[in-house]
């Protein structure tokens, strides 16, 4: 009987699991970034089921940065979605499809062409430390 009560257990916490899943095909994109601080991540990470796009910013010597600016275009045309990250992770909801993705962290930009479908998909940026940026000592790397 115990087996049987948490195979129910199971099942039940995977369908709701499903249920909650990003629904995203409302045609109305949304966006949210954070993750400056444990708590702003955990937040995040709590909310990325209800996402299926999901952006990260670094130097390419392993820093996060925030305050990118991003802009996420339909490749048919469209609305445009414009938002400046609060910190290092963008979650989206977006509708399936072909997007053209722009992210410029302080004057540098660069683009990608990506598709969204089922199931998360993360794209990381990653830029090379300028003069102003505090980049990670080698020693201190995790690469």
């Amino acid at each position: 009987m115990l087996r049987f009560g948490l195979r129910v257990a199971v099942l039940s916490a995977a369908l709701t699991a499903v249920a909650a899943a990003a629904d995203c095909t409302d045609g109305a994109g949304r966006m949210v970034s954070g993750g400056i601080g444990e708590a702003s991540r955990q937040a995040l990470l709590r909310e990325e089921h209800l996402h299926n796009f999901k952006l990260v910013f670094t130097l390419t010597e392993g820093n996060y940065v925030a305050g990118v600016d991003v802009e996420i275009s339909p490749a048919r045309g469209g609305t445009v979605l414009r938002h400046q990250a609060d910190g290092p992770f963008v979650l989206a909801c977006l509708p399936p499809g072909r997007y053209t993705v722009i992210a410029d962290y302080d004057g540098r930009r660069q683009g990608r062409q990506v598709v969204i479908g089922k199931g998360l998909r993360t794209e990381y940026f990653r830029w090379p430390a300028a003069a102003g940026d505090f980049a990670l000592a080698p020693e201190h790397r995790a690469d």
